[in-house]
């Protein structure tokens, strides 16, 4: 029997097969899109790791370098040793 398009009716089995596919795809795109959210935030998360690294590095660089100034002038007695107390009053009122 056919329809008015002239073409035979679909089965109900059919018309199953077709959603079917149309939901093979639809889930086939979502995971094609949490992938490639996936590959985003690895992206994100990288590059925030990386910032995270230069900057403890350039905090232990710093520490360091002003541990060696301190201690060069206490050692060569430009300084003495109430100094470092006097420098962090200096640091809280700028």
């Amino acid at each position: 029997m056919e329809d008015d398009s002239g073409k035979p009716p679909y089965c109900s089995r059919c018309r199953n097969d077709q959603l079917s596919k149309k939901q093979i795809i639809m889930a086939s795109e979502i995971n094609k899109i949490q992938s490639q959210f996936e590959e985003l935030k690895s992206i994100i998360v990288s590059h925030k790791n990386r910032a995270c690294q230069t900057v403890n590095t350039e905090l232990i660089t710093t520490y360091w370098e002003v541990g060696k100034y301190v201690s060069n002038r206490i050692n060569s007695e430009q300084w003495g040793s109430g100094v470092v107390n006097q420098f962090v009053g200096f640091l809280k009122e700028s």
